[in-house]
């Protein structure tokens, strides 16, 4: 499923999937996976308000949680491609959280239908329960999909843990981890030329590692410039690793500005203050 903002992406497509089939769906928990391959599970009803978006999509939605108290499990079919494996329970966080469901009764039945063939879905999948081990969803979403997004909206629980920051404020997202630095290595500096790029530059064109991985100074110079130009009045840092020197350059260069930067802050912190920003750079 990938990190908090794939998850995000297929929810986009299931809420419409079910909308369009006309059935309940069960709100999963999100998952989040540390660097150090820790993980935990968040409940839905703990990150988004329920009831917002339940107000506005046209089929019922149920916390996994209210599911598991109303409806036993003895009657469930799990839904897989004919394309992929069904069902995988030997990795976390699947171990915890299908056991937690109790799927090893469900019945299994494959597919190789589109989502959007919502006609077939309805009259061959008449069964009680579907259970997807994955997101009947396109990924990333469709445009057409994008209109839940606006109706998922923070709890005051996780509004209330973003530090409080003097406006107008610039949001800003760095990625200067050592798996970041690897990639752009790999895609700008030790790789083959692009495509037809020999037949058109025979020496091939020069990539610096700068355009994909930028230098303190370079990251310096664009702030303080973008902070100049909307006049901000404070800046918060989100960041994968280590960037105190970041934080120290601009309040040397910017006195009277007022910088955050979290050490350990929830990714929830993270995201909200930065999508609250009014302006946001990454």
């Amino acid at each position: 499923m990938g990190q908090f903002g794939n998850q995000l992406e297929y929810l986009l497509g299931v809420l419409d999937f079910a909308t369009q089939l006309n059935r309940t769906l069960v709100l999963p928990p999100f998952i989040f996976i540390s660097d150090k391959g820790d993980f935990f599970l968040r409940p839905f009803q703990n990150v988004f308000n329920v009831s917002l978006l339940a107000n506005y999509i046209k089929t019922p939605v149920v916390t996994l949680d209210d599911f598991k108290k109303e409806m036993p499990m003895n009657n469930c079919t799990l839904v897989c491609s004919l394309s992929s494996k069904c069902f995988n329970r030997v990795q976390e966080p699947d171990i915890t959280f299908w056991h937690s469901l109790d799927v090893s009764q469900c019945r299994i039945r494959r597919h190789d239908l589109s989502f959007s063939l919502t006609d077939q879905w309805i009259s061959g999948f008449s069964d009680h329960i579907l259970v997807f081990p994955n997101a009947p969803a396109n990924y990333p979403a469709l445009a057409k999909d994008y209109h839940y997004q606006q109706h998922l909206v923070w709890t005051n629980e996780l509004l209330n843990t973003v530090p409080k920051m003097s406006k107008p404020y610039l949001g800003v997202h760095l990625r200067r981890g050592s798996d970041m630095l690897a990639t752009c290595r790999s895609a700008f500096h030790e790789v083959k030329p692009l495509f037809s790029e020999a037949y058109n530059c025979p020496d091939s064109l020069h990539r610096p590692l700068e355009m994909c991985y930028q230098s303190l100074e370079e990251i310096l110079r664009t702030l303080i410039l973008t902070i100049k130009n909307y006049h901000f009045k404070s800046v918060y840092l989100a960041c994968d690793t280590n960037c105190h020197d970041v934080e120290e350059g601009l309040q040397k260069a910017m006195p009277s500005l007022f910088v955050k930067r979290p050490l350990e802050a929830l990714v929830f912190t993270d995201i909200i203050a930065l999508d609250t920003s009014d302006v946001f750079l990454e």
